[in-house]
């Protein structure tokens, strides 16, 4: 609904605003945890934060987007370009036919190099900070309430750089970013080479850039891949549908394992992603000024 709404000149930075919300939700989740820590103490299994405590954000989260979903259905109108498309009695089996299957093989390429790296970023960094001698669990919390304001950074430079270079371009130069730099501080922390806490906080911040750049452009890119009678279930299977393969990452780890030293993987795997994505971008069309 915000690509279209919004101004052809300015998608790419709409959509990086409102992919925030990635970076944005964490922050707020950081936020909280780090209060209930000082209330709910973190321990082992046994901590009433393990035990309990951990259900409180979910409470929260359920309630927030319950509130959200009332306003959207309440007080927002679909945009101008959705009422006047004809409208499609099967929207996925035709998303899936001619121009529409092909910009869905490509947006799930894509999507699915995006999932292979920010699972990197979203499951295993973590572990790897926890792995580090004297890094708790209150680090952690605090690590990734700092760690939002490069993220959030990122997405609305991403997103505002396709505007001026098109999304093909900064999808590449995402994806690159990705291959060369995320490899690079992954592979730091994991080594328990560097340090203390600000450092950690430093390098974790630096994977968040490496890895998140892609999200930035495509909301709007993925949205001008499809027709509008098809655009929603364009954007929504092939986003979502291509956390499948990735999803299996702690696998695909114990086999490089058979190979590689553990600590490394997770480079690996980074790395992998970001040559999907560029890989999956080499395959579409320039989309910047598309007619909507």
């Amino acid at each position: 609904m915000a690509i279209e709404y919004a101004p052809a000149a300015r998608r790419g930075l709409i959509g990086g605003l409102v992919q925030c919300s990635a970076s944005g939700g964490p922050f707020v989740i950081a936020v909280i945890t780090s209060v209930l820590a000082l209330f709910v103490p973190v321990g082992d299994v046994h901590s009433p934060y393990v035990q309990w405590g951990w259900r409180i954000p979910f409470f929260i989260g359920a309630v927030l987007a319950y509130l959200v979903a009332h306003f959207l259905r309440r007080r927002v109108e679909d945009s101008e370009t959705f009422k006047a498309a004809p409208r499609s009695k099967s929207p996925i089996r035709d998303m899936l036919k001619g121009e529409s299957g092909k910009a869905f093989v490509q947006v799930w390429v894509i999507m699915t190099g995006v999932f292979f790296a920010s699972n990197m970023l979203g499951s295993v960094l973590p572990q790897l900070l926890l792995g580090n001698p004297g890094f708790t669990a209150a680090d952690l919390f605090h690590t990734q309430l700092i760690n939002a304001i490069p993220g959030v950074a990122t997405y609305i430079v991403f997103g505002w750089l396709s505007d001026y270079i098109g999304r093909k371009r900064a999808l590449l130069a995402a994806g690159g970013l990705t291959f060369v730099l995320a490899p690079v501080t992954l592979g730091l922390v994991a080594s328990n080479s560097v340090q203390g806490w600000v450092n950690l906080t430093l390098l974790s911040a630096l994977t968040n850039v490496a890895i998140v750049g892609p999200f930035g452009v495509l909301p709007s890119y993925i949205n001008e891949r499809f027709a509008t009678a098809v655009r929603s279930s364009g954007w929504g299977v092939g986003y979502s549908t291509a956390v499948v393969v990735p999803a299996f990452f702690a696998y695909y780890q114990l086999g490089l394992a058979q190979f590689v030293p553990f600590q490394v993987t997770a480079s690996i795997l980074a790395a992998f992603g970001g040559l999907i994505v560029m890989f999956g971008t080499s395959l579409g069309p320039e989309t910047r000024g598309k007619a909507l």
